[in-house]
């Protein structure tokens, strides 16, 4: 049993040095949402705040303290993927336009309904609308919206 118990131990330590390493800490489980008991497993995804979290129970416990984050996509962020290339008019002009709150989404179709009862291409495209909004839009469902 004490052979068992140095090893649970030994793992909980390596995972802990793993993801300081990698950036990640457990701060976003913090004081106000001490309560959610999350797994230690690293399974990052990255936040619509920009942030990696090391698995969606930490994303989500964030997310109790009345901040509005999504998850942007699995994996932890990318700065790469902050870039904005804007779309051009056919003179090859720029179009008078910002950067979408610094989120680049795939086009991949996985749709989700949102709590404003719109379908949005996938959770990243929620994310984004999410971070321009006045009004925090949150995940319904998976899948296109019923109405």
């Amino acid at each position: 049993m004490a052979l068992f118990n140095a090893a649970v131990l030994s793992a909980v330590f390596a995972l802990c040095i793993l993801s300081h390493e990698r950036g990640v800490d457990g701060s976003e489980n913090n004081q106000k949402n001490s309560h959610v008991a999350c797994p230690l497993n690293y399974r990052p995804v990255c936040g619509s705040d920009g942030k990696t979290y090391s698995n969606q129970c930490l994303l989500d416990a964030k997310s109790m303290d009345g901040s509005v984050i999504n998850k942007a996509y699995d994996g932890e962020c990318n700065l790469d993927q902050k870039e904005y290339r804007p779309r051009c008019s056919p003179d090859e002009n720029p179009i008078v336009c910002g950067c979408p709150c610094g989120i680049r989404c795939t086009d991949v179709f996985t749709p989700v309904c949102g709590t404003d009862g719109k379908t949005y291409r996938n959770e990243c495209q929620l994310a984004v609308t999410n971070a321009c909004a006045d009004i925090p839009v949150r995940k319904c469902y998976d899948g296109e919206c019923r109405s």
